[in-house]
């Protein structure tokens, strides 16, 4: 007996649904409307390209350039977009769903006995800010775990 499964194809919105969603969400936040940021058009308009017609990537962006601003600057400007989109992909959330998601991953890779990818997540976590010595203390539990389950010897091999 087969399941029915919905299928959600997601299709991308166009630039101008992107820029009313960005207007929209600056002037609907609590926290935007009291600090008044805003955004210029040259701005905008680069910011909804860059999304790609995701509105996720929207967000996203429009959150990195608000982390940008300083504490007294409440204008978004093309140069503070410009430094959104290079940071956007090598953010990393250091305590929430995305951090574990990729120790997760590296920890994976390592049981896979997969060293480019294990190299990958780590490269990925290190440039993001994670902190190396929570990834040193990782990797040595995942030896401990890991490889010591599979040799229990292995770490009474030592020179």
């Amino acid at each position: 007996m087969l399941s029915r499964c919905r299928v959600y194809v997601l299709k991308a919105l166009d630039e101008e649904a992107i820029k009313l969603l960005v207007k929209r969400a600056l002037a609907e936040d609590d926290l935007l409307v009291k600090r008044q940021v805003e955004i210029s058009d040259g701005a905008l308009e680069l910011l909804s390209q860059a999304a790609s017609g995701d509105a996720r990537r929207a967000l996203t962006l429009l959150e990195l350039s608000i982390e940008l601003l300083k504490l007294n600057q409440n204008q978004i400007d093309v140069l503070i977009i410009k430094q959104a989109s290079l940071q956007s992909f090598r953010r990393f959330d250091k305590g929430g769903e995305r951090f574990y998601d990729q120790i997760s991953a590296m920890h994976k890779s390592i049981r896979g006995s997969d060293p480019d990818a294990a190299l990958y997540w780590m490269c990925r976590m290190l440039e993001g800010g994670c902190d190396p010595l929570y990834l040193a203390r990782r990797l040595v539990r995942t030896a401990s775990e890991d490889i010591g389950n599979a040799d229990p010897r292995a770490f009474c091999r030592l020179p």
